[in-house]
């Protein structure tokens, strides 16, 4: 059964804003944190409806705030989790 129009619709304007944003954060974590890699994946891109969208974070060469890593976080979790 194809998706409504409506739900076409949500999932084109999500994902270009998950890969926009997602560009705008590794931008930034790198300024932030040099030498780290930040990043924000769909944890289902088949199903832009119910995915989650978790960022990861690691740095390579120099640790995050106040010397400690930077863990890995999940924020904007998809409805029901």
């Amino acid at each position: 059964m194809p998706a409504p129009p409506v739900d076409e619709r949500v999932e084109q304007v999500f994902t270009e804003a998950c890969w926009d944003t997602a560009r705008e954060f590794e931008g930034m974590f790198s300024r932030l944190f040099p030498g780290g890699e930040g990043r924000l994946v769909l944890t289902g891109p088949d199903h832009t409806l119910t995915t989650g969208v978790p960022a990861g974070a690691e740095t390579r060469e120099q640790p995050g705030p106040a010397g400690r890593p930077v863990p890995e976080a999940a924020f904007c979790r998809g409805a029901g989790t």
